[in-house]
């Protein structure tokens, strides 16, 4: 699939999150016998708006409408890992907050 804009990028991304989101809600909640509130957050202000409209209107290829989104600083979207061009400490920086761990030395990666 060929997108014409990052704000098309990300809303099928968001879209794909929140789908995995669902699955790990209904498994938690299983496993767990407790409600579980999912969110879905992003810096993109223009997938924000599209993500909330009601209706479709003059919008093309629009695949879905999510129903918990909050706005995340880009400082401190995970997201940003693997999507854009990042310096070397901000990534560190991202990859510490995920948890990732240096497969050779087995430690933290980043701070």
């Amino acid at each position: 699939m060929i997108n014409l804009s990052s704000a098309e990028s990300e809303l099928h991304s968001m879209v794909s999150g929140c789908c995995d989101g669902l699955f790990i809600k209904r498994c938690a909640e299983f496993i767990f016998s407790a409600q579980v509130q999912p969110f879905q957050w992003t810096d993109n202000s223009a997938v924000r708006q599209l993500a909330a409209r009601q209706g479709v209107g003059r919008t093309r290829h629009l695949l879905a409408k999510i129903l918990w989104i909050g706005q995340a600083p880009t400082s401190l979207n995970l997201s940003d890992v693997g999507t854009k061009v990042l310096l070397k400490s901000r990534l560190y920086a991202l990859l510490f907050e995920v948890g990732a761990i240096n497969p050779e030395t087995l430690e933290m990666v980043g701070q």
